[in-house]
């Protein structure tokens, strides 16, 4: 009886682990479509760039000295965060992405697929700026290198590689979004 309640009990674990497994390669299966589909021409959100929503936000300094002015376009869900920048062939100066995570997160940004430089900004719940990465090259390689701030982050703007050192961004000053 106990082998037998045993093996039961193994076949129901075996059949959980499996349906576990199935169900997280059903999740990679749809997250792979919906990337597709984001990837198909016509049907790329990036081929007009108003679907992705964008805001003006202007970045002030902690006297509230104006510092410039950007049209940022927002990244606001996985897909939009994941697929970024790349495969965009040029950025304005006074351009950029911002991604949103609506929560303090911490990892990596890299610059896989990128055409142009990028600064990386790093912003808390405030938009304040914790950290920089300036200048940041497009990676040509299969294995890129991961930029990490030293805090966790809520949010993250991208722009031209350089602008930030033009305008004089620093530590501390504050990305404002523009009331319309």
């Amino acid at each position: 009886v106990l082998i037998l309640l045993g093996s039961i009990f193994l076949v129901n674990y075996i059949s959980s682990q499996d349906r576990a497994e199935f169900e997280n390669i059903q999740q990679q299966i749809r997250a792979q479509r919906e990337m597709q589909k984001l990837m198909n021409p016509g049907d790329n959100p990036w081929d007009d760039q108003t679907s992705l929503g964008s805001d003006i936000y202007i970045v002030k300094s902690l006297d509230g000295e104006s510092k410039g002015e950007f049209l940022l376009h927002i990244a606001d869900n996985d897909i939009k965060r994941s697929m970024g920048l790349s495969g965009w062939e040029s950025l304005n100066e006074n351009e950029g992405m911002i991604f949103i995570f609506n929560e303090y997160v911490e990892g990596a940004f890299h610059m896989q697929n990128m055409a142009f430089d990028l600064d990386i900004i790093f912003l808390d719940s405030n938009n304040t700026i914790l950290n920089i990465f300036k200048s940041i090259p497009p990676c040509e390689t299969d294995t890129c290198e991961k930029h990490i701030p030293d805090q966790i982050y809520y949010s993250v703007v991208e722009i031209l590689g350089g602008t930030s050192e033009n305008l004089g961004l620093e530590i501390g000053d504050v990305f404002l979004p523009v009331q319309s």
